[in-house]
């Protein structure tokens, strides 16, 4: 083993390394890079760096590209003659000196059995890539519970093809070598992987190849190349022993992650497909890639409510194409309420001052998991009457919309009164704060309605009570939580650029306190309930309500202030 080391040191190598790692590369990411101590460098390839190298390209042009709508699918290419694919968003290169090989996972739609494939391509001495299927006598799962004595007693086949033409050898005839495998350990930058801990890389030592006849069970011209059908610019031997070379090689694929994300992509609605590949959403596929990999536990794929919602959530976004979306929210903001600078700033306000979620966090005790999604209306009307907003919960996709009337975002008028008002922010951020919590009321009902453990047992037991109630969620909310609907617009009124209005209200109406604004405008879509009516059964807070609310209409701020 020491003797073979050496060479690796000192020679100029015959390389197939397939390396490494079990991460597929991300198009969105660096360049990612293994450089050992000798000058071997191992790079790990975007679909995208590897377009870069014009004689790997002129290699697989001629390879039809499987017929996937999938953006996904663009970086897979299907080799028609050998009936598999190969998936160039696992592109490894090995780099020493003037020598590189490229290694690729190869993946078949009816494979024989699990034996993990890999194609590689090795840049020979004339400038041109030869390539072989090297097969593993392992599975990928295998693979990574396989001790080196382990791997020692099995076997890997190498079968020479030229991909650009149709296969001039047989295929019963493969390469067979004396094998090794053996551990060896790479420098790990700090975009690669951990400061601390460098990568070891399991690689399996192959060398004194020699033809064999899988049929006859024979090996053909032992040490010597006579009977190899092709020539050494296409196909020739994985080694070359007057050279006294090596190949060194480590499986490439899959993790359950990278899978995770095939089957996400692979199926797909064709609109679904349609909007990912929509040239104005170029960063989307990016986007769900990070946010599907962020949700994603490998140990507990089956069972994951977590990672089914962020699918779902997923499906979602392109379903409602040219969304913006929120992805730590899990909030999807309509085009009609993105382009409406007034009505996205507000959002963006309310997101700075914690989130939606937060929001209602603080209101059920519990992490929000309803889909949101939040338009823009003309003409709104809820119920069959006209409504500055509305929800509505779909119970489907558990999907919660949330509707505010267009008109609403600049002026409005309250029933039965002649003025209008410029909206002010504060009055937006509030409409929002009430919808959304409709939205989760929504979701924690169909949830006790199909027989699912909320983790807010008080919500539970309330909801048998008021259920029976007409207006049920707006007698809930006037019951529970004014109070935290007034903490959620104080917090949010100090981002409005609002003070001119503060210190107004702080000048002239020094009896009045900020809490009773705040209160009082909660109060705003919920006088008509029981709690509401007493409420306003006290004349001073009558009075207290109308001119509060009055006030905020006429003097808050009503324009936007975000970039």
């Amino acid at each position: 083993m020491r003797k073979i080391k050496n060479h690796l040191w000192k020679s100029i190598l015959f390389l197939g390394l397939l390396i490494l790692t079990t991460n597929c590369a991300d198009d969105d990411q660096p360049l990612k890079v293994l450089e050992q101590k000798s000058g071997i460098i191992i790079k790990q390839l975007n679909y995208q760096e590897l377009l870069s190298d014009n004689k790997v390209i002129e290699k697989i042009q001629d390879i039809q590209k499987l017929q996937k709508k999938s953006l996904y699918n663009k970086s897979t290419k299907y080799i028609a003659e050998y009936d598999f694919s190969i998936d160039l968003e696992t592109a490894k290169t090995v780099e020493l000196e003037n020598y590189k090989t490229y290694n690729f996972l190869i993946q078949r739609e009816n494979p024989q059995d699990d034996k993990l494939e890999n194609l590689f391509l090795r840049l020979n001495n004339v400038g041109e890539y030869d390539t072989y299927i090297l097969k593993y006598d392992f599975s990928a799962t295998e693979f990574e519970n396989l001790t080196i004595v382990d791997l020692n007693n099995r076997r890997t086949e190498y079968t020479p093809i030229d991909i650009a033409f149709s296969p001039t050898t047989n295929t019963s005839e493969k390469y067979i070598c004396t094998e090794t495998w053996d551990t060896i350990e790479f420098i790990s930058p700090r975009d690669f992987g951990s400061d601390e801990n460098n990568i070891i890389v399991t690689f399996l030592v192959s060398s004194e190849c020699v033809w064999f006849n899988e049929g006859a069970g024979i090996p053909i011209g032992e040490n010597n190349y006579e009977n190899d059908p092709t020539d050494t610019s296409s196909g020739g031997a994985p080694t070359d022993t007057t050279n006294n070379n090596y190949v060194y090689s480590t499986p490439v694929f899959k993790s359950p992650e990278a899978k995770m994300l095939d089957d996400f992509f692979e199926n797909l609605t064709d609109g679904q497909n349609d909007c990912l590949n929509s040239q104005s959403n170029l960063d989307l596929h990016s986007e769900i890639k990070t946010f599907l990999k962020a949700n994603f536990d490998e140990n507990n794929t089956t069972l994951d409510e977590n990672f089914i919602d962020a699918q779902n959530f997923a499906k979602l976004v392109l379903d409602n194409c040219g969304s913006q979306v929120d992805w730590a929210e899990k909030i999807i903001l309509d085009p009609s309420f993105k382009n409406n600078i007034k009505a996205l700033c507000a959002y963006e306000k309310l997101k700075e001052a914690g989130g939606l979620k937060q929001i209602l966090k603080d209101f059920f005790n519990t992490k929000s998991t309803a889909n949101l999604i939040i338009k823009l209306e003309p003409n709104l009307t809820c119920n069959n009457n006209p409504s500055f907003g509305c929800t509505s919960f779909n119970k489907t996709t558990q999907t919660a919309t949330i509707s505010v009337d267009t008109d609403y975002i600049t002026e409005f008028q309250w029933q039965n009164s002649p003025v209008v008002y410029k909206t002010p922010m504060l009055s937006i951020a509030k409409i929002i704060i009430h919808e959304a919590i409709h939205a989760q009321l929504f979701y924690n009902a169909y949830q006790v309605d199909i027989n699912t453990e909320l983790s807010d047992k008080t919500f539970e037991d309330l909801y048998e009570e008021y259920r029976k109630l007409e207006g049920w969620q707006h007698e809930y909310m006037a019951d529970h939580y004014i109070s935290i609907i007034s903490s959620a617009l104080e917090e949010v009124h100090l981002l409005l650029n609002d003070q001119g209005y503060i210190n107004y209200i702080n000048n002239n109406y020094p009896d009045w306190t900020w809490q009773q604004i705040y209160e009082n405008m909660a109060w705003n879509g919920l006088t008509q309930t029981t709690a509401g009516q007493t409420y306003l059964s006290n004349p001073d807070n009558a009075t207290l309500y109308s001119l509060q609310n009055t006030n905020v209409a006429t003097n808050s701020n009503e324009t936007q202030n975000c970039d």
